[in-house]
């Protein structure tokens, strides 16, 4: 490709085949046609990579590029931005779906109005739940100091912003707390913000690669504290050498990243032995604080779900 598109959509993608066509889509269907689209394949075993050199067969704004093995969501997003040539970044995760006139919009609303980072909302399905993004002005500021979340698929991001970003990291294994991570090192470079209040972004909570469905043990939560653990340590390495005065902001806002999962692991044992030993998992020193967390506020409540004490909705708690 020749030509300098204005939006490059980034999609990591990993064995997705047959799972896609959503996807694809509403790409196809976007009203403004200057984009790329860069698939950075993470080691699919499926036939993934093949599927996308077909799509990258039938028009030449596609590209794909490829990792041998599987390195992790993170390391996807980072070869997505290293290899984009556009003006802006879109983060698109292979099974959701961007709205027609997502791109067209957005272009209008840079041309009025230019910044490094415009954010806007999101909506679930099944349900229309629509998530609209907060009103910030700091967002830096906000999101290290836990008032708005780590949504990094929900910004349109200047490339010279993301790309000052790469240059500063190194990627590493990353699955859980990606978002994290990367918007503590964007929104870190970035010097203006404007908010869209509208949902582009459509995310599916059901099928896919989604964490809705999935049977819950032992071994994925140990991978899961992993990429926390690698994304509290490279995090709180950049905010220290770059914006040192937020280091302590950034050690709290990674430990709202494990009650998350504490949160999520402990309601949706499958059993009250299994959610006792999730909680024992969070007992190490560094954790203690979450640990009690769970012992005050998660237990009791995943309890009284399961004597039907309270049926209650959804658990109010302090994280993302």
């Amino acid at each position: 490709m020749n030509h300098t598109p204005f939006f490059s959509i980034l999609v990591p993608v990993y064995n997705q085949m047959g799972k896609m066509d959503s996807c694809i889509a509403s790409i196809k269907a976007q009203t403004f046609e200057d984009y790329e689209v860069v698939f950075a394949d993470d080691g699919s075993t499926d036939g993934s990579y093949e599927m996308l050199l077909g799509f990258a067969a039938e028009d030449d704004r596609y590209s794909v590029y490829r990792h041998e093995e599987n390195r992790s969501l993170l390391c996807a997003r980072y070869t997505g931005m290293t290899n984009a040539q556009g003006k802006y970044l879109i983060f698109l995760d292979s099974d959701d779906t961007i709205v027609p006139d997502t791109l067209e919009t957005i272009y209008n609303h840079i041309q009025k109005e230019p910044a490094d980072i415009i954010r806007f909302g999101f909506y679930t399905e099944p349900g229309h739940y629509e998530i609209h993004p907060p009103e910030s002005d700091e967002p830096f500021k906000d999101f290290i100091q836990g008032r708005i979340p780590p949504q990094i698929t929900k910004n349109c991001v200047s490339a010279e912003i993301a790309k000052k970003a790469v240059a500063e990291i190194t990627p590493f294994y990353c699955n859980s707390g990606e978002d994290t991570f990367m918007s503590g090192t964007i929104y870190s470079y970035a010097k203006s913000f404007t908010r869209l209040d509208r949902c582009f972004y459509c995310y599916k909570i059901v099928g896919g690669m989604s964490r809705e469905k999935e049977s819950l043990n032992m071994e994925k939560l140990e991978r899961i504290l992993n990429s926390l653990d690698n994304c509290t340590k490279n995090l709180s390495a950049f905010i220290g050498k770059h914006r040192p005065e937020y280091l302590e902001d950034c050690r709290n806002t990674c430990g709202l990243m494990y009650r998350y999962e504490l949160c999520h692991f402990i309601l949706n044992a499958a059993d009250e032995r299994m959610a006792v030993e999730f909680l024992n998992r969070f007992g190490a020193d560094e954790n203690c604080d979450v640990f009690d967390y769970g012992c005050r506020e998660v237990l009791p409540e995943y309890f009284k779900r399961r004597l039907g004490v309270y049926p209650g909705d959804k658990m109010k708690f302090n994280a993302f």
